[in-house]
């Protein structure tokens, strides 16, 4: 089953299998915790303006991968992190523009806001 946009999931492949993910409300406050109660958003600013390390880029994708496929995590995370910068850094520019975090390659956010 494809990913399904306007939940704000995202499709890749890793492994040569196929996986869905979504950044939940539930999988940001996770990630809060793991990087020490810090906003998430803030999180995101911060790595704007100064980038983010391999290390904070494993383990923001482990609370996904964990939370999201549990059954498949180890499996998941040996691939993810044997990929290269590039390939992280692209899965998450992908998870955001998902999400409606930031713009998708057509400029579009696709999850608009509740008015």
């Amino acid at each position: 089953m494809a990913a399904n946009k306007r939940r704000g999931e995202f499709e890749a492949e890793i492994g040569g299998k196929s996986y869905r993910f979504r950044l939940t409300m539930g999988a940001m406050a996770e990630i809060e915790d793991a990087n020490g109660g810090k906003p998430f958003v803030q999180s995101l600013i911060d790595a704007g303006v100064s980038g983010i390390s391999a290390r904070r880029m494993i383990e923001c994708f482990r609370v996904l991968v964990q939370m999201q496929h549990p059954a498949d995590a180890d499996a998941i995370m040996a691939e993810v992190e044997a990929f290269d910068f590039r390939q992280a850094r692209e899965m998450w520019t992908n998870i955001f523009r998902a999400s409606g975090i930031v713009q998708d390659e057509d400029g579009e956010v696709p999850l608009e806001p509740a008015s």
